[in-house]
């Protein structure tokens, strides 16, 4: 499965009222109008033939890139509340509902745990917790009060870890499984007035426990790190376990609903006021908060990085790459951004209203602002002057924070993209011809008939451009147009890029052409297009 987005940096404008000009992560928001069961989501994991997998109160949800499918009651489950998912080693997707039952997902079915009636004798009225299967099909499960149990290949029970009613202390207990998978349980009465027992596994020589001298009570999660230890917390206190030694790490500012680390060793927490990540630098603790009004349930990065958050109140948020920012501009000043270009340390982004803003990942500027307030509709940073070229009214170029009106007789109204061509000369192709950008004036290369919205330089040096009505080389000798391909007669052309010694043209409304030799390829919304509208390209890989 192939997420798309092959961003370098994005502007987002929409009405969320955030009054807020910073940069911050660009968050994507999935949610029923998108195809999801529902807004509560409990969990989310990837199997391994890339496919998400989401645990809702309206069933369990199958994600394939482009729709989501949900499993109800009408395929198996017998109830619709899914609270756990796990995928064992013969990538069998286990699914455990509110009432405790286990069911599993196997040749695209819905399949009963065997020994539900077993399960079911012990759960009763407790909460569960968690589960386990091994690879012998040994199923291992917790519930609150109840401890640890192990239903066996054939059916037997064994009690792993029994829960000790009226104790003084709380009681906490930590198994780590097989493939270093953590199952925790605890009681989970609010009374922070007691102390809390860990309990562990200590090898094979059953359960050892150590005092945690914090009164501390409620939910409890843990996570085996990459150097062994185990991260894990209990309410909203993150402790971390080290042969048999415990220290509080840090102190969350709400409950903790689940803990991941990443690739990078970055260690990510979940709570009911949002997703945070903790940041250790010299012994000190860094908390960054996203997301700080939701409910966060759980986490899962995908086979391509990207970032899925499941909540309970708000659907699922997906970050494909956290270097990604997104700025918000709710100024009526800022607006409708028109065209990008990139510098050598930032972006440039020119809107409607004639100004042209300066971006990085962390602020940005407004570096220029047109007396005429006409829109920009295109930006050229040329990396040997080190000018920001300008297609506008006035047109010119932005150098040295100073803009310079281009000079000369003809007209100062630019629409087109500039391109640097291989003799080093600056075109631009506008509304009513093409021009050549002098030192500090434009001078008309031919005026045409045809309004041109891009130009290109192939390999042979010849100029191609898109207009209204189909894409033409331009014989710079004669001044004349010939067209490229009768596929391409009456189209409007809005862009023009090589890919692997292939023409492709943006087209608006009829998708994407790519044309290789003398043969032409459509493609268009019935190959996998979400719109046969196409403004830009971008060849990166």
């Amino acid at each position: 499965m192939k997420y798309f987005f092959a961003l370098i940096i994005a502007i987002v404008f929409n009405f969320i009222r955030v009054y807020s000009q910073s940069s911050a992560p660009l968050f994507m928001h999935y949610s029923p109008e998108n195809g999801l069961p529902s807004s509560q989501v409990y969990q989310v994991l990837q199997d391994k033939k890339g496919y998400l997998w989401f645990a809702t109160d309206h069933g369990v949800c199958k994600y394939n890139g482009y729709e989501f499918k949900t499993f109800t009651t009408a395929d198996g489950l017998t109830d619709n509340t899914v609270f756990k998912i796990f995928l064992d080693r013969k990538d069998r997707l286990w699914m455990q509902t509110f009432s405790g039952q286990l069911f599993y997902f196997e040749k695209e079915k819905i399949t009963a745990y065997k020994y539900n009636d077993v399960l079911l004798s012990i759960v009763k009225s407790n909460i569960p917790l968690g589960f386990y299967v091994d690879s012998l099909d040994e199923v291992y499960f917790t519930c609150s009060f109840i401890g640890e149990h192990k239903i066996g290949s054939n059916g037997t029970l064994q009690t792993i870890y029994k829960y000790v009613n009226n104790n003084r202390y709380n009681q906490v207990f930590l198994d780590v499984m097989d493939d270093n998978s953590c199952l925790v349980s605890g009681n989970t009465q609010t009374n922070f007035k007691k102390s809390c027992y860990l309990f562990y596994e200590n090898g094979h020589a059953g359960f050892d426990s150590i005092l945690i001298p914090q009164e501390v009570s409620g939910q409890v999660f843990a996570w085996r790190l990459n150097n062994n230890k185990v991260l894990f917390s209990v309410s909203k206190y993150l402790f971390e376990f080290n042969n048999g030694v415990c220290r509080q790490i840090a102190e969350l500012p709400a409950v903790v609903n689940y803990l991941y680390q990443d690739k990078s060793d970055r260690i990510w927490v979940c709570t009911i006021l949002g997703l945070f990540l903790l940041e250790t630098n010299k012994d000190k603790i860094r908390l960054t908060n996203f997301l700080g009004n939701d409910i966060i349930s759980c986490m899962a990065i995908d086979n391509e990085g990207g970032i899925w958050i499941t909540s309970i109140n708000n659907g699922v948020f997906y970050l494909p790459d956290g270097r990604i920012k997104s700025y918000i501009y709710l100024s009526d000043s800022l607006k409708e951004p028109l065209c990008l270009t990139a510098g050598r340390d930032a972006m440039y982004a020119g809107f409607w209203n004639g100004k042209m803003v300066e971006l990085n990942t962390s602020s940005f500027k407004t570096v220029y602002s047109s007396s005429q307030r006409s829109n920009i509709t295109s930006l050229f940073y040329d990396t040997i002057s080190k000018r920001i070229y300008v297609a506008s009214d006035p047109a010119g170029f932005l150098e040295n924070s100073s803009f310079t009106a281009f000079g000369g007789k003809v007209t100062n109204v630019l629409k087109g993209n500039y391109i640097r061509r291989k003799n080093g000369n600056i075109y631009n192709a506008s509304i009513n011809g093409i021009y050549e950008i002098l030192s500090n004036d434009i001078s008309i290369v031919s005026a045409l008939n045809h309004r041109v919205n891009c130009i290109y330089e192939n390999s042979n040096g010849e100029l191609l451009i898109g207009c209204n009505n189909g894409a033409f080389i331009f014989n710079e000798q004669t001044k004349s147009c010939t067209l490229i391909n009768e596929m391409l007669s009456n189209t409007r052309i809005d862009d023009i890029k090589l890919f692997n010694e292939n023409l492709c043209f943006a087209t608006r409304g009829k998708g994407l052409f790519v044309m290789c030799k003398n043969q032409i390829v459509r493609i268009d919304a019935s190959n996998g297009l979400c719109s046969n509208i196409l403004h830009k390209l971008t060849v990166s890989n």
